[in-house]
């Protein structure tokens, strides 16, 4: 009698040992839990298969998940975008690596931590410190972003320089009655970076990306305070072209008179020479 095809994806019992690896590496700790929501405690859960085929009981198929993120990852939503194998197979590896737990039996190789690792980059001792306290500190080595309110009328703002020698000037965003918005770029002292002058077109462009400016709603004034080389004036700046057809290109200079100021809406700021 020709015997009867095992049914696809029939469930294959997870081996004791292999349960075993999967729990010791986690720590029992769910990684969802660990970076979503911060919570750093041994959970109860049981062990989930990274594609959704339980005939695949191998280590690097399997994660241990909390109760409900293992519900949660197991169930199918048409609506809202549930958790994705890829994205809890980064976590887990990420888990697996801080706290320094693989596997000792199993043939999987955790990914060793990307050549551009943030942590990596720190001086030993910093490094040490953060690796204390796995995630806690995460947001220390993200990016620096810069929040700016609506009602917040001049703020600092970091920018990169072409000549990879990064700057910092003072920014005041101005919305204008016409929908357009004027930005007043100022040098300050001591900027330890290309001056606003020499890289103009790159912090527009950085400052359209930052505040989602439309670059043809960009009104570009650039003014240095007294004593920083020049007189105290302020410049209306044009380009010759903007994106979306190319890069910030082309910029002139022409010093602002009370009717520019006025043509914006704006009172005319004075020059002391």
């Amino acid at each position: 009698m020709e015997q009867e095809p095992v049914p696809k994806h029939q469930r294959v019992p997870v081996p004791q040992s292999i349960q075993a690896e999967v729990v010791n590496a986690c720590m029992r700790r769910c990684c969802l839990c660990y970076y979503l929501h911060d919570e750093r405690r041994v959970r109860k859960g049981q062990i989930a298969h990274l594609n959704r085929n339980r005939s695949d009981p191998d280590f690097p198929n399997l994660v241990f998940l909390c109760l409900e993120h293992h519900d949660e990852f197991d169930s199918q939503t048409s609506q809202s975008k549930g958790l994705i194998p890829q994205e809890v197979k980064v976590y887990r590896d990420r888990l697996y690596r801080e706290l320094d737990r693989p596997s000792s039996t199993s043939k999987q190789k955790i990914a060793p931590p990307p050549a551009d690792d943030p942590v990596e980059k720190l001086a030993p001792a910093l490094r040490e410190a953060i690796r204390r306290e796995p995630g806690r500190y995460d947001y220390l080595l993200t990016p620096w972003r810069l929040t700016a309110w609506q009602d917040v009328p001049s703020f600092l703002f970091a920018y990169k320089s072409s000549n990879r020698i990064d700057g910092i000037c003072r920014i005041e965003r101005i919305f204008l009655r016409d929908g357009r918005v004027a930005i007043i770029c100022i040098q300050i002292p001591h900027n330890p970076g290309m001056s606003i002058t020499n890289t103009v077109e790159t912090i527009a462009f950085q400052v359209c990306h930052q505040f989602k400016i439309d670059p043809i709603n960009l009104v570009w004034i650039e003014h240095y305070m007294p004593g920083i080389f020049r007189v105290n004036e302020w410049s209306l700046v044009s380009f010759q072209s903007f994106p979306p057809k190319s890069m910030f290109l082309g910029p002139t200079w022409r010093v602002m008179t009370d009717d520019d100021w006025r043509d914006l809406g704006l009172r005319p700021r004075k020059s002391n020479k």
